[in-house]
């Protein structure tokens, strides 16, 4: 089993946002997420023009925007938005995976597509209860130091892979509740 965590997941076509999904907070991408899939679209449009290739990733200091364009009839274009260090063939295999069963789900709708974008917000559970992703906040022991760990506010806030410092917290918190 492919194993990385799926922070968001965007689906877009011509510009329009038709799937926007978050599966946690403290991992999460926090904005106006139309304005976010028109840059993205136009950007991996803008970046095949001039380089006659596709657009895969994108790296920033704390996250990676991953991209994969469906270049069936319906040119949907699949966005994850992934930890940095995540392998880029499993995230490639992984977008495929998403974009076969979104058009397996949705091809009609997508077909005869009416503008109502809310046919679509079931997907990202569909993605969860088949195990393609999961909803990573909530009280997880690697969101120890996270204000929002019982809260269900969105934030743009990176967490840090820090085994050790992760182990003296959970020692600590061990003590603690003995005491």
């Amino acid at each position: 089993m492919v194993f990385f965590i799926i922070r968001n997941i965007f689906i877009i076509r011509n510009g329009v946002l038709l799937l926007d999904r978050n599966f946690g907070e403290c991992q999460s991408f926090n904005g106006s997420f139309s304005l976010f899939s028109g840059f993205v679209s136009a950007l991996e449009t803008f970046t095949g023009e001039i380089t006659k290739s596709a657009l895969k990733s994108i790296n920033f200091e704390d996250f990676k925007i991953n991209f994969y364009r469906d270049l069936n009839k319906l040119d949907l274009l699949y966005v994850l938005i992934t930890d940095l260090d995540d392998n880029y063939d499993q995230i490639q295999h992984k977008l495929k995976k998403i974009s076969r069963l979104f058009l397996e789900k949705h091809q009609d709708i997508l077909t005869n597509f009416d503008g109502n974008i809310n046919q679509f917000n079931k997907f990202g559970d569909i993605l969860i209860d088949m195990e393609i992703a999961q909803k990573n906040c909530g009280g997880h022991p690697e969101c120890y130091e996270c204000q929002n760990r019982n809260n269900n506010s969105k934030i743009f806030m990176a967490y840090k892979k820090d085994t050790i410092g992760f182990k003296n917290q959970i020692n600590s918190l061990i003590e603690e509740s003995t005491e």
